[in-house]
């Protein structure tokens, strides 16, 4: 009797011992993650418009101020859609003379990710969302300033290169503002018909110029790109 105890005993304590360690294998493991800084900064300032005869019409962008809320993150890891990832919302102010400006970082779990984005939600509780001006230089060479003015929220999707994120490296990532596709699709003949606030002056928001601010407002959907770049250092 007592080495039939003993001997259950030891079967229960096998059987207990199997079913944990099988429970345990069977639990999935967590990824691994990675930080990835996020930084913002200017690329391209003068935006082409048109050829003509006495020379080529542009717009020189030189002073802007953007207030960002939320910068997520968002693609497709190893084939499967991916839930974004966000650096929580606040207003952050991005202007001219900035070089790159840290935005916040992301942890992202391992692996390979590709139709990737990063959203930038331009959006401000109170003023102007962004505003940007420079120098309209039409084709006889005359000069006027420019100025366009968003008040609306705006999302700007910057899109980049696939990109395999590995678990023991930190990462940069650039989100590139190009204000030269800001006059994308804009011609010379929208800006000949343009009404002046004073004289060689130029307003475009919802009130001035409303058709043009509707051409600019949508061009700021895919103004911006993307780069990474491996660092160990933020």
């Amino acid at each position: 009797m007592k080495n039939y105890f003993k001997t259950s005993a030891f079967v229960i304590i096998l059987a207990f011992t199997f079913f944990s360690c099988k429970k345990k294998d069977s639990q999935p493991s967590t990824p691994l993650k990675s930080e990835i800084a996020v930084k913002i900064k200017s690329g391209n300032l003068v935006s082409p418009i048109a050829s003509g005869t006495k020379g080529t019409a542009s717009i020189s962008w030189s002073n802007y101020n953007v207030i960002l809320g939320d910068v997520s993150f968002s693609g497709t890891k190893d084939g499967v859609p991916a839930s974004p990832f966000t650096i929580p919302s606040k207003e952050f102010e991005f202007k001219d003379g900035s070089k790159a400006d840290l935005l916040g970082t992301l942890l992202i779990p391992e692996g390979s990710y590709s139709k990737s984005q990063y959203t930038l939600n331009f959006k401000a509780r109170t003023g102007n969302a962004l505003e940007i001006s420079g120098v309209y230089t039409d084709v006889n060479g005359i000069a006027y300033t420019i100025k366009f003015v968003c008040k609306q929220e705006v999302a700007s999707i910057a899109v980049g290169e696939d990109k395999i994120i590995k678990p023991t490296q930190n990462y940069l990532v650039d989100i590139i503002m190009d204000w030269d596709k800001l006059s994308a699709n804009i011609t010379t003949s929208d800006l000949a018909n343009v009404t002046y606030i004073s004289k060689n002056s130029i307003l475009i928001d919802e009130t001035n110029n409303p058709d043009l601010y509707a051409k600019f407002k949508n061009n700021l959907s895919t103004i911006a790109h993307f780069t990474y770049n491996q660092s160990k250092d933020f």
